[in-house]
């Protein structure tokens, strides 16, 4: 017998683990890793509220941009030289900031606005006493009247910048003439 009693000869050899201890403990050590979020205390839910006593509100609207307003018209012309159509009209409320716009017809009855070129043969002034009130003056032509026929003169206001879709609808007044200025020139506000 050798000195450690273990009936070998020779000097003693310490034990290994073996593969099953080492196995044993890795799965422990899996376990243990997974069922931790698991095992611990998850926070607790929360309500919350309001302490602050301030509050708010809000409202809107929509915007429909004003129309001028008609008041009378003339159509005017000496035996159908130097004819004018006149319109005499008011300004809404609430149009600071909006842009006046002028229109023509064109031959299928359209008005079509119409460009700083093109208005060298209209004026608009306001009258004197009158806040709001207007007198818009489209001249004809030197013969225009003369070979008689009508003219369809419109006004609009319009939101600058803001595309084709605020602007109002327009006041439209037609004037006629008659062939060889026979006859009354006449004018309306079409509807």
């Amino acid at each position: 017998m050798n000195m450690n009693g273990s009936g070998r000869h020779g000097s003693r050899v310490p034990r290994r683990p073996s593969w099953r201890i080492g196995w044993a403990v890795g799965a422990l050590t899996v376990l243990v890793v997974i069922s931790a979020p698991v095992l611990t205390d998850r926070p607790a839910w929360t309500e919350a509220t309001w302490a602050d006593s301030e509050s708010g509100n809000a409202a809107f609207g929509t915007y429909q941009v004003p129309a001028p307003v008609y008041t009378s018209c003339e159509a005017t012309g000496l035996l159908g030289l130097n004819s004018t159509l006149t319109i005499h009209w008011r300004q809404p409320p609430e149009v600071a900031g909006l842009a006046l716009e002028y229109g023509r017809s064109d031959s299928s009855g359209l008005l079509i606005p119409l460009t700083d070129a093109l208005l060298g043969n209209v004026t608009t002034t306001a009258v004197s006493g009158d806040p709001g009130a207007y007198t818009t003056v489209v001249r004809v032509g030197l013969l225009g009247g003369l070979v008689g026929g009508s003219k369809s003169m419109g006004l609009r206001y319009s939101l600058p910048n803001a595309g084709n879709d605020w602007k109002s609808s327009w006041m439209t007044v037609s004037g006629t003439w008659y062939l060889l200025g026979l006859g009354t020139p006449k004018c309306a506000l079409q509807q």
